[in-house]
This record gives structure tokens, sequence and C-alpha cells, in this order.
């Protein structure tokens, strides 16, 4: 543990009666925490403009700096990411990313509402061509005669 949480730790148990003393401890536990996510989004911001400079793209890199981390992470990233370097985290990896690969990065990257809207503007080619047969086949059918049942 760091020095820091041992201190906390320490002060808990020294005075572990003291409503003062252990919501003081909570409080600096909290902004520890806070702290900390916001110096692993700026790594995480950091690495990814690493793995996108120059020629070709460190994947590896990308993977490791975005997809693990859970969306609230992933949102402390791209805003850290803004104010270090000016630009949108997600339009950054898209221009370096492509194929199957580029699709599912910037799906992890999308907000929830942009998700959706991505989700079906890709399914929707797929859409057509079901509903395309699917008239296709009624126009068929509506066409066929229908057999006479036998006497």
């Amino acid at each position: 543990m760091s020095a820091f949480v041992d201190s906390v730790v320490l002060a808990r148990k020294e005075a572990a009666d003291d409503a003062g003393v252990l919501s003081e401890c909570v409080t600096q536990l909290q902004q520890h925490n806070r702290d900390l996510k916001q110096h692993i989004a700026q790594l995480d911001a950091e690495a990814v403009k690493e793995a996108t400079a120059g020629w070709g793209t460190n994947d590896r890199k990308l993977i490791v700096s975005l997809c693990a981390r859970t969306k609230s992470q992933l949102r402390r990233t791209a805003a850290k990411y803004r104010e270090l370097y000016d630009e949108d985290l997600r339009e950054a990896v898209q221009s370096e990313t492509s194929g199957n690969y580029g699709k599912l990065v910037s799906l992890v990257l999308a907000p929830k509402d942009v998700f959706f809207a991505d989700i079906i503007d890709k399914a929707r080619p797929t859409l057509n061509l079901a509903l395309n047969l699917t008239r296709a086949l009624a126009l068929a059918l509506a066409q066929t005669p229908t057999p006479t049942p036998y006497p």
C-alpha cells in the first residue's frame, strides 16, 4: 500500500471511536481515489497519443489503454485527451484504425446514445436486405396461384 493509505488506515485504527476522524479518513480516501482516477485517465490519454503517433498504430498499446476500461473510465480518458491535445479521442482513434478492429474500437469509445445510433447505422444494410427479401417473397406469394382443392 502507499504511505498515504497506510497513514489513513493507522489514523482510523487509532481513533476508531471518533466519528470526526473516521469521517476525515473517508473524505481523504475518496479524494485520493478521485486523484488516482484522473492520473489513470491521463496515463491512458498519453498512451493513446503515443500509440497513434507517427506511421502506423501500436495496436497493443491502444487495446491495453482502451479495451480494458469501463465506460466511466473511458469518459474520463476522453475528457483528459481533449484537455491535453484539444482533439476528440474517438475521432483520433477512428482515423488510425480500420476494418472490424476500427469499428470495435469506435464502438467502445462511443457514448451510449451514439453507440445505439452506430449499431442501427451499421445494421441498416442488413435490415434493408431483409426488408427487400421479405417484399420479394410477399410479391412472389401474391402472384402464385392458389391451388384448388381436389374434389
